[in-house]
């Protein structure tokens, strides 16, 4: 079913992908941040929770990972699931890791491979430019597509030598051909008051 569909039959909005960006900043800047994101389940919980309260405000049934919800092994996703209609708006991977690697055959293959209009990666990176030809390529070797569905890649860099006083969030939307674009930045306060002093390895 196509999104216009969608939004005039149901009367679900699909968000764009720098809407859901601009929700997550304005909502993480007022969290108390645990100390560390590296293997961190704390910090996982939090970024989990933080895009649950962005779906339900947008009206969507969530089913997120622990307690068996956890669908297909997918970090969490947001529905719609309605007599007539049963369907996966955004689906969302969140990786406390600076490892590209880690992530091309796990999770971004395992968004690469649900149906859903919005896919959501949240990593660590620590030059996330670096990484964006090879998430490209990965995107650009799937097969099976829906024609206008969009991925979007957050990314969260700390360097306690260059900025100890925040952390910098970037997100890049890519098509289904592999274009992308830079489509926000924003800068979260992350020390003192977190009393962060280390960076991601």
């Amino acid at each position: 079913m196509s999104e216009e569909a969608i939004e005039i039959k149901y009367r679900f909005v699909r968000p764009k992908s720098r809407e859901i960006f601009e929700k997550f900043c304005a909502k993480i800047k007022d969290k108390e941040l645990p100390k560390s994101w590296e293997d961190n389940p704390r910090w996982t919980a939090l970024m989990l929770n933080i895009f649950e309260e962005i779906g339900r405000s947008f009206g969507y049934r969530i089913r997120k990972m622990g307690k068996g919800k956890e669908w297909m092994t997918i970090d969490e996703t947001w529905e719609i699931r309605l007599p007539n209609i049963s369907t996966i708006i955004l689906a969302l991977e969140h990786e406390n890791t600076s490892k590209i690697w880690k992530l091309l055959d796990d999770e971004l293959q395992k968004l690469l491979d649900v149906k859903a209009y919005i896919k959501v990666l949240v990593y660590y990176p620590l030059e996330p430019e670096k990484d964006i030809e090879e998430i490209k390529s990965k995107i650009q070797s799937q097969k099976i597509k829906l024609p206008d569905e969009k991925i979007l890649v957050i990314t969260g860099t700390y360097d306690i030598d260059v900025d100890p006083t925040s952390i910098y969030f970037q997100a890049y939307e890519f098509d289904v051909d592999g274009k992308n674009i830079l489509i926000g930045k924003n800068k979260i306060p992350y020390s003192e008051k977190h009393a962060i002093k280390t960076s991601p390895s």
